[in-house]
């Protein structure tokens, strides 16, 4: 062989022999170092057949649960965060809980039709019906509840009941091997439970419980409108007239809490008064001289309007102050509450104001159905339907002329009167002779009605003071007959 393949020989023969002894040492470092999951472009360039989990196949082994396990456990689950909001009386949650309960069981049906519904369950009803009970009997913490809570907790009864009526043999079993107590079926449901809780899960609990608190601190709020007193109505009232006119502000929220205000006072002089507010708020939406009011907003004002005719007529001693052009400096309310005896008494002021007069409200009200009609087709039935708003409208029209009969003859009064009574006049004139009589004889009917009405509060508001009279004669004699066994027992007394 030639020296040049001789020598190529022998390098190549070393060159083999040192890749065997480095490749020889790569399998030994490989063999002592664990093998590292692939990163990046190694984990790119993995083979088929290699995958992640075949190094954690040592560490972690896949536990295997059937479809049972899996619901009977979030069964428990949800039955122990029941039991947990019932310790702390959250009737909202409770109600919620049980409603995901309820789901659970419907979307179990495939495991339910094979192993049927857990003893569980049946225990949670026995233990939500003997808490319900408790809660139920004591009337005092369910007075004190907020509305949601008593709210939820008389829906829990109702789907209880019906559950419990279902289930009734299962139920009456379970009570059976318990002795009948549900208490002890309580207890059944903790055994388990609690044996296995620690000192964690009771922190956790309590955080849990601070969290509740605090939630239903918060959802409580600002005081509901119906629990206001006179005094907090009026402060109510300045706020809403101070944001009157105003750039941003919502007029139908502002109308939805005078009418609040108005169903809780029980002053009438503030009651006319929040009525007169609420009408002007209404004016002020819909104040255009060519588009006529919305038919649903027209019969709103329309019901209020009544509403303050009829608080008038049922109290004729009523003072009505009329503020002409009512501007925003100029809103500013006459009936402040003034305080009784008593800390919750208030005593009615006897003196109203309104925005305006029953003459004005009554004008609009008619001009708008004029206008209505107007911008409608006479050939169409929404034209018609409208045309039946003119008999209660008559009708409010022959009221308002009657309580101005009522009222003391003046000059402003009968002017009132005439100009009522021509609005009349224009809606009948060209009536059949029959409708016209139809028409008489009920404005006749209704003056006797309300002039009966009258007779009837006056001779109440007689008796009352009569009785109110005989009570205070009364106390004055039990406290005059103290005194003299007082006196008497004095005298009796040694020297």
């Amino acid at each position: 062989m030639s020296r040049f393949f001789a020598s190529g020989a022998s390098s190549s023969s070393e060159s083999e022999s040192s890749d065997e002894e480095e490749e020889l040492s790569e399998e030994e470092q490989q063999v002592a170092a664990p093998k590292a999951p692939a990163k990046g472009a190694n984990a790119f360039m993995k083979t088929p057949g290699e995958s992640d989990s075949d190094t954690d196949d040592d560490d972690k082994k896949r536990v295997v649960r059937s479809q049972r396990d899996k619901k009977w456990d979030q069964m428990s689950e949800m039955i122990n965060d029941m039991k947990n909001h019932v310790k702390i009386n959250d009737w909202v949650a409770i109600s919620d809980d049980f409603d995901k309960l309820t789901k659970l069981i419907n979307k179990s049906n495939a495991v339910i039709a094979k192993e049927g519904i857990p003893k569980m369950y049946f225990k949670a009803l026995l233990f939500l019906e003997s808490v319900l009970n408790k809660s139920l009997e004591n009337k005092e913490a369910k007075k004190a509840m907020s509305s949601s809570n008593a709210k939820a907790l008389n829906t829990m009864k109702q789907k209880l009941r019906k559950l419990v009526k279902t289930h009734e043999a299962e139920i009456d079993k379970i009570k059976k091997e318990s002795g009948g107590d549900d208490d002890d079926d309580d207890d059944d449901m903790d055994d388990d439970e609690e044996e296995e809780e620690s000192q964690v899960k009771k922190s956790e609990l309590a955080a849990v419980a601070s969290k509740m608190a605090e939630v239903k601190g918060a959802q409580k709020g600002p005081k509901a409108i119906k629990d206001y007193n006179e005094a907090e109505i009026d402060g109510k009232l300045d706020e809403i007239l101070a944001l009157r006119g105003r750039k941003g502000t919502k007029k139908e929220e502002q109308i939805l809490v005078l009418k609040a205000l108005a169903a809780t006072t029980k002053r009438p002089s503030k009651l006319v008064e929040l009525l007169g507010h609420t009408i002007a708020f209404y004016f002020d939406i819909h104040n255009s001289m060519l588009v006529p009011m919305p038919i649903k907003v027209w019969k709103e004002v329309f019901d209020v309007f009544r509403q303050i005719l009829q608080t008038l007529v049922a109290n004729p001693d009523l003072k009505v102050e009329v503020v002409e052009g009512s501007t925003v400096i100029d809103t500013v309310q006459m009936t402040t509450a003034e305080l009784g005896d008593e800390d919750d008494e208030y005593i009615d002021s006897g003196v109203t104001q309104m925005t305006g007069n029953v003459l004005a409200y009554l004008e609009r009200i008619d001009d708008e159905w004029y206008k209505s009609l107007q911008q409608q087709d006479p050939h169409s039935p929404e034209y018609v339907t409208r045309l039946k708003d003119e008999v209660p409208l008559i009708n409010l029209m022959q009221d308002t002329l009657a309580y101005y009969d009522s009222k003391p003859p003046t000059s402003e009064s009968l002017a009132d009167a005439a100009r009522v009574g021509s609005r009349i006049v224009e809606h009948t004139y060209y009536r059949e002779q029959s409708l016209f009589d139809m028409a008489m004889n009920n404005a006749e009917k209704r003056k006797v009605q309300l002039a009966e009405a009258a007779v009837a509060a006056e001779a109440e508001a007689v008796a009352a003071e009569a009785k109110a009279k005989e009570e205070e004669e009364a106390m004055e004699e039990e406290e005059n007959d103290k005194d003299d066994d007082d006196d008497d027992d004095d005298d009796d007394e040694p020297v």
